[in-house]
């Protein structure tokens, strides 16, 4: 009995030590995978959009020093503006959101345009001239608005043929020129040019 004690004290260190191993490295492992909330875009975001709780994503992410460049989701980022377009599912990189103190005076207006009139790869985020081809064979077409933004664009009419119906932000000061426009003939949309 006396020598098997000592034996059997060993064994019960040892034991307990690799059960203790065991849990640290359990322990650790643990916390090394949860990572960092960061804020992700539930849909795209165009240039110019004012940013809601509604459009925000927080998503568990690791990748080391990364983190920094990204906005966590900690951080209240309500009412800021996308200085870029943030398409679905990206994180929000601190550099592509700024603060808006001026209220905007951009409008959005919606436009059925035809399927031909308008770049088959039109999205959110993109640019875009507007040209007027008027109804009167003898007048020349012209610029009627330039630089406006695709807030989006209702893909369901691709499929239809017809009109498919888009978003645009613009100025309020061309809401008028653009609306009057469509009594004077077929709105052309083209994408802008650098």
């Amino acid at each position: 009995m006396q020598f098997q004690l000592p034996h059997l004290s060993r064994r019960v260190i040892i034991i307990g030590s690799l059960c203790l191993a065991l849990i640290g490295v359990l322990g650790l492992a643990g916390t090394g995978n949860q990572g960092t909330l960061l804020w992700s875009a539930a849909h795209d975001l165009p240039i110019g959009a004012k940013i809601h709780q509604s459009d925000l994503t927080a998503i568990r992410v690791t990748f080391g020093s990364s983190e920094r460049s990204y906005l966590k989701n900690l951080e209240n980022i309500s009412g800021e503006v996308a200085v870029r377009f943030i398409g679905k599912g990206e994180l929000l990189p601190k550099a592509a959101i700024a603060h808006s103190t001026l209220p905007s005076t951009n409008r959005d207006l919606s436009l059925g345009i035809q399927l031909s009139d308008l770049p088959s790869d039109l999205a959110a985020g993109d640019l875009v001239d507007i040209y007027l081809v008027p109804r009167d064979p003898h007048a020349q077409s012209e610029k009627i608005s330039s630089g406006l933004l695709v807030e989006k664009v209702d893909d369901r009419g691709r499929n239809l043929g017809g009109s498919i119906n888009i978003l645009l932000s613009l100025k309020e000061s061309e809401v008028i020129f653009v609306t009057d426009a469509i009594s004077l003939g077929r709105l052309v949309v083209v994408r802008h040019g650098k």
